[in-house]
């Protein structure tokens, strides 16, 4: 039986090297695209017509384009950028990582204000944004995400950008701000027309005048690497074909004027002023006097009141599972655990649909990224306080309760004094996962510097804005946050331990 179980694994085994073999020779080596997320979608199509046409398969990678160009400029894998933005291909250009002669725009946009109800419609200015009826706004991160910057340039040339900046929620891109949106919790946002065309849930109230924002140009470069993939120029050059151009506008873009053709790099930014200089930079200094304290203060007081949610509910749960032997048990554990291993945006997208589905006024607030941390906190506590009481000597409650103890007094004045060191160094976990917690915050809080931006959001911030030194002194703050909560907890591990040993024994 055991040789036969051998044959059949070496059996599958060359069946799959030969198909591996086999697809080797026959594939054509992929062309790496690097997309931003509000033209992905159109790229998508436009790959299906290229590959139909050459044979050539692409793989699309969609993300904010500042994100994108940080990802090139730290030498990942990729053959043609396509931009939301001409400054983030200016640097890349600067850097010397594209070919300057393949660089050409291949569409344009417009930035507008959509809502979810239809009586926002017929809007002749952006100055209803305004008016606190609106409620909060949702905009893609001007720090790294274009339609972020075209935004807020829009709104500061309508002098709005001061009144309405404090209800401002922020998204990692434009997409993301769209998904905001459709998922409810806010009525109004600024993306593109290109985005609109992809749903019908959202209404434009206005479209905004291109000349109140920066020119959207959408450009695209074949990226300078040791090994130039040979179809990377012919797919620029497909991009601005007329059947390019068609699927283009059939995903709500325009056609870029040819008279407005970018001219050099140099002639583009001026000869005194840099790439870094137009990108708005976030100064090392600024950050770590103002946007670090105000990170830290928010993830202190996150995580501070997401413990004080799950602290009741842990320790009795807790004490509840080394003690029951009811048949809920298993259940039990099972919704406390899978926090655990569920992907924390999956358990910020159920929080967040559960708010806004309940009318709750939490969504895209800290509270909101109190209630995320809690839920991933909570099984931390839970399993660190159901082991301190199960190390207990259970005779001791039942000795009480047979005096007349009630479960509440036993609890009390038996079980906490006995076990509060891993209740202790459960909580002490419990509230670094909060203040760690990244995937359910952005979530379901967004990513607003000042109100919802916590150390680990900065984080992602400062990585992805122009100046990535700044992020060294939050990656500081987090680590050392993180290694005082480990060493508490190990502390109070290693005093329960000696406490233990020296214990007295029976008789002596």
């Amino acid at each position: 039986m055991h040789q036969l179980g051998l044959t059949v694994l070496t059996l599958i085994l060359a069946i799959a090297g030969c198909e591996s073999r086999r697809g080797a020779t026959d594939r054509q080596p992929e062309l790496v695209v690097f997309a931003a997320a509000s033209v992905a979608d159109a790229l998508h199509d436009i790959a299906d017509a290229f590959e139909a046409d050459k044979g050539i398969r692409i793989e699309i990678s969609a993300a904010a384009s500042g994100v994108l160009r940080i990802q090139i400029e730290s030498g990942a894998p990729c053959d043609v950028f396509v931009s939301a933005d001409p400054l983030h291909m200016d640097r890349l250009a600067t850097a010397g990582l594209i070919l300057l002669d393949t660089r050409t725009d291949i569409a344009s946009n417009t930035l507008v204000i959509v809502t979810r109800e239809t009586q926002y419609e017929a809007w002749t200015s952006p100055e209803p944004l305004a008016e606190s009826a609106v409620g909060r706004i949702a905009i893609a991160h001007p720090d790294y995400a274009p339609a972020g910057r075209y935004a807020r340039s829009a709104l500061e040339h309508h002098n709005l950008w001061s009144r309405v900046e404090p209800r401002i929620v922020f998204g990692d891109n434009v997409r993301l701000t769209l998904q905001q949106l459709l998922i409810g919790g806010l009525r109004c946002g600024i993306v593109y027309a290109s985005d609109v065309a992809t749903t019908d849930a959202l209404d434009i109230a206005y479209r905004f005048d291109p000349k109140s924002h920066p020119p959207i140009r959408y450009p695209a470069a074949v990226i300078r690497r040791a090994n130039v993939h040979p179809a990377a120029n012919a797919f620029c050059r497909f991009l601005g074909t007329d059947a390019a151009r068609s699927i283009l506008r059939s995903h709500g873009f325009t056609d870029v004027p040819r008279s407005e053709d970018p001219p050099e790099v140099v002639e583009r930014l001026g000869p005194a002023q840099s790439v870094d200089d137009t990108v708005m930079p976030i100064a090392s200094e600024s950050l770590f006097d103002e946007s670090l304290m105000q990170a830290l203060t928010l993830s202190v007081r996150v995580s501070i009141v997401a413990l004080l949610f799950c602290l009741p509910i842990g320790v009795l749960t807790g004490t509840w599972l080394a003690r029951t032997r009811s048949a809920w048990r298993p259940i039990v554990e099972l919704a406390i655990t899978c926090p655990l291993v569920i992907p924390p945006v999956v358990t910020g997208l159920v929080v967040l649909y559960l708010v806004v589905r309940m009318r709750l006024p939490v969504a895209y607030t800290w509270w909101a990224a109190a209630i995320a941390s809690a839920i991933v906190a909570l099984p931390l506590l839970v399993r660190t306080v159901r082991a301190a009481v199960e190390a207990m000597d259970d005779r001791l409650p039942l000795v009480a309760a047979t005096l007349g103890a009630s479960r509440t007094r036993v609890f009390l004045t038996i079980t906490l004094p006995l076990s509060w060191r891993g209740v202790v160094g459960g909580a002490v976990l419990a509230w670094a996962r909060a203040a760690g917690e990244f995937g359910a915050t952005i979530v379901v809080a967004g990513n607003t510097p000042g109100k919802t931006q916590t150390i680990p959001l900065a984080i992602y911030s400062a990585l992805h804005s122009p100046d990535d030194s700044a992020v060294w002194p939050l990656v500081a703050v987090a680590v050392l946050m993180s290694v005082a909560a480990v060493a508490i907890s190990e502390a109070l591990v290693r005093s329960k331990r000696k406490q233990v040993f020296r214990a007295p024994r029976n008789g002596h």
